[in-house]
Formats: C-alpha cells, structure tokens, sequence
C-alpha cells in the first residue's frame, strides 16, 4: 500500500498556508467564509464599527470619519463585513479604496499629490465594479484633471478588450511614480494647487461626484479610503512623515477632503486628531491579557476561532499540537500577527517532516517575527517599552510623560511594538509578547 500521509500533510499545510495570507477580506466570497463574528463587548470591550454605521447613516450631507486602531487589529476585515451587510439589508452604496499602493509608506504625505491620489483610487476601484456603471466618464474627467497639470507618461484610463472595457494594468504604480518620484510632475501638480485652490478643488469634488453618481446603492455612498495608517516612516524620518499626515487633516484641507455625496473613512493613526466637524472612533487590538499580564479567555478563545476557519477541516492541532495556546499567546491580540506567525510556521516546516510541527519550528517562527517587530528600534525604544512593562507589573498604566516620548510612543505602536486594549473606559499600552524576553 502506497503511503500518502506525506503528501496529505504537504496539502494541508499548502492549504492552511493560502488561507492565513494576509489582506483576504477585499475578497467577499474569501472574507464571508473565514469572518468570525466576535462578541465586541467582551473582546474589545465595545463595538465600535456599528456606532460609526449609525452615525453616518443619521448625519445629512457630506461627513468625515476618522477611523484608527492598532495596525493589524482588524479595522479593514470589520469595516468591509458591516458595510456589505448593510449594502445587501439596506441596499446602501459604498466604495473601498486601498491607498497603499498609490503611495510609498516611508514617505511624507503631500497634500496636492496624495489628494490626486485619492480621486484617481476612486476611479479605478469603481472601473473594477462589475455591471451596468458607468465606468468612462469618471475616466475623462481624471484625464482632463491631469492635463492641467500636463502630467506625461500616464496611460490614464480604460482599455478596450474583446469582452469590454478594463482597466488599465499598472495604472497606481505608474501615478505614485509620476507624483512622488518626478520632482517635475510633483511639482506641476502642487504648483496648479497654490495657483487655482479653488479650480483644484472644484475638478477634485467633479471627479470623486462622477464616481459616486455611478455607484450601484440607494442615498449618500460610504467611501472607504483605507491604509493611511500604513505611512509611518522609518526611525529616522518617522517624525517628519507624522507631522505631514497630522497637517492632511487640519483644518486647511477640510474643505477639500469633505468629499461631496459622500461620507468618507479616513482609517488613520491613532495620533490624528482632525477638526471639530470630524467623527472619531478606534478599533483597538483583541484583548488576550488584563494589565497585570493574567490571560484574558473570551480574546483567546476568539482567536482560536479564526485559526480554527482558516485550517483545513478546522483542525488547527494537526499543525500546531500543543503549541496553540503558544501562538495566540504570542500573537498580542493583533490578528495580522497570529495569520503572520502560521505562515512562518509552515515556512520552517517541510513537506515532509512530521505534524504537528517540532518546538524548533514554532521558535523559529518567533524569533523571525520578533526580528520584524523590533527592527529599526532605537535605545530610547526600547527604555519606553521598559517602563511600559514594568508600568503593567505595578498596576499603574503607562503615560507618555518625558519629552519625545509621545511621538515614540506613537511609532511604537506603528511598528507593533506596542499594542493598546481597551476595558471600556479606559485604554492601557502593552509591550507585545513576543518582546517581554527581548526586553
């Protein structure tokens, strides 16, 4: 008798490995059959998506929304569930956008070329919505938008195949490189800017109104401009970049970031403060310890689950053995890292050694995530982190009090170095686990 066990484990671990990548809940076929439906109240110690909904759904006109959280905490996955439950009860349009691949993110954020950005994202996400829309139109008016600023080697628009129209391939990569890499179109475009606010105001709100006309759904569309939070900086710049995203939502670019027959999510760091007419909320991580570092069981169970939807029949042990308790552990409550630290498992476990995985492999799978996290991470980090660890031991929740100490705080939990949960009435910063022995 032929023995296949290796190669159903080496299905297995290809299958548990394309279910754990990250970003799959753009995809709602992907994200309906991995969604876990967490008990906010006890997880999160409240439900923050569901208030921001009704909030929208109850303000007239035009709206902002600010909407921050620790990286990797689940904002996207969340956001995109309860508006697509909304859209199919409610019949209520919405328009996601993703600007990370418009824009570097070590680099600082300027006003004039990441507002193009925004509108031309616009445009493409909704040349990527299928049916009878109206996808040319939005096209024409971006074209005539960059030929005010004579922007040169933009193949800008829709192209003709034999089963209709698609977009152009390549068209976000090409932008960024024409607004942040050529001085000269940055230029041209931040020139027209202090020239015409106005003008430029104008044809922004005409290009993001076209697209929203065009936009299945009944009343005023949410339009969701995500990853904002993704700029942070390097150690070395992570200051500067702050101040650039903090200036975006000042009140100078109010006017032109309150985009008309919409209500727009800004997701953004948690440092970002907006103006007075600005809603804010926050989705923070999934509580997995109290202060004192004691384990927290409802945010450890409810991270067992989303392991448990992700591994092929559910069966999570036949991968990780008795190390499952490890992992989520280890994960901090941040459900980017846990999926991150199964895929570095099955990274260090070959096809055909044995399930579950040795010790050596789950280490392994640490040390290469801690390796992430801390990287670029300067002395003065790391004393933050200490006195945050030593803040939970003595049951007094750590400020940022010495002078910096605010900014590196905030690039702490950029990086993940630093996690934040939340009882409700009051938030704590914790030093993630997989730095404790670090430290």
């Amino acid at each position: 008798m032929t023995d296949t066990s290796g190669s159903a484990d080496a299905d297995y671990l290809d299958e548990f490995y394309r279910h754990s990548l990250e970003r799959q809940a753009l995809d709602p076929v992907v994200e309906e059959r991995f969604r876990v439906d967490f008990d906010e109240a006890k997880v999160r110690a409240s439900d923050q998506i569901q208030p921001l909904i009704r909030r929208i759904a109850r303000s007239g006109g035009s709206s902002v929304t600010l909407l921050s959280g620790g990286r990797g905490a689940g904002k996207s996955s969340a956001l995109l569930t309860t508006l697509r439950q909304a859209a199919a009860a409610d019949g209520m349009g919405f328009l996601y956008v993703d600007i990370g691949p418009y824009h570097w993110a070590n680099a600082p954020v300027e006003p004039a070329p990441m507002l193009v950005m925004i509108a031309a994202a616009a445009v493409e996400a909704l040349s990527l919505k299928p049916g009878a829309i109206d996808h040319r139109t939005p096209w024409q008016k971006l074209r005539q938008f960059f030929d005010r600023f004579e922007l040169t080697g933009l193949d800008v628009g829709l192209g003709a195949q034999a089963s209709g129209w698609t977009v152009v391939p390549g068209f976000s990569a090409d932008l960024r490189l024409a607004l942040e890499e050529d001085a000269s179109g940055r230029r041209q475009v931040q020139d027209f800017l202090a020239r015409n606010p106005r003008q430029f105001r104008e044809d922004l709100h005409e290009i993001v109104t076209t697209v929203f006309a065009a936009l299945p759904g009944r009343g005023s569309p949410i339009f969701v401009v995500d990853s904002l939070d993704h700029i942070r900086g390097g150690r070395d710049n992570y200051q500067a970049v702050r101040e650039s995203l903090d200036g975006l939502f000042s009140r100078t670019w109010d006017d032109f970031l309150r985009l008309p027959q919409a209500h727009t999510v800004y997701c953004v760091p948690g440092y970002i403060q907006g103006t007075d007419s600005s809603a804010r909320f926050a989705l923070l991580h999934i509580k997995v310890r109290e202060p004192d570092g004691s384990p927290y069981a409802p945010g450890l169970e409810a991270l067992r689950e989303v392991l448990v939807k992700r591994a092929p029949g559910g069966d999570i042990e036949r991968l990780l053995g008795d190390h499952v308790d490890e992992v989520i552990h280890f994960s901090g409550g941040n459900i980017r890292n846990l999926l991150q630290l199964v895929c570095a498992i099955i990274d260090e476990t070959g096809d055909d050694d044995p399930l579950p995985v040795s010790a050596a492999a789950v280490t392994a799978a640490e040390r290469r995530l801690r390796e992430s996290i801390s990287a670029g991470l300067y002395q003065e980090h790391f004393g933050i982190l200490r006195r945050v660890r030593d803040s939970g031991l003595t049951g007094r929740h750590f400020q940022p009090t010495l002078e910096g100490e605010a900014e590196r705080t905030d690039y702490l939990e950029a990086c993940g170095a630093l996690l934040r949960y939340t009882n409700g009435d009051t938030f704590w910063y914790a030093v993630h686990p997989l730095l404790d022995a670090f430290l």
